[in-house]
C-alpha cells in the first residue's frame, strides 16, 4: 500500500526514479520487481492508468 501511496499521493508527474529513492529501494529494477508482484504492472503503467482515469 505504501507504494501506491506515493505514486497517487506524489502525482503521476513524479518521476519513478525519485519514488524508488523516497522508499529506500537501492535499485529501480528491484523497486519495479516488488511492485510488479504487489500491483501487477509496472509503476510506469501504473502512473500512465492514473493520468488515463484522471483525464476520463
Amino acid at each position: 500500500m505504501l507504494l501506491f501511496k506515493l505514486i497517487v499521493l506524489r502525482g503521476p508527474q513524479r518521476k519513478i526514479k525519485d519514488i524508488v529513492m523516497d522508499c529506500g529501494f537501492d535499485t529501480r529494477s528491484y523497486f519495479n520487481c516488488v511492485f510488479k508482484q504487489k500491483y501487477g504492472m509496472t509503476p510506469k503503467s501504473f502512473q500512465k492508468q492514473i493520468v488515463q482515469e484522471q483525464v476520463q
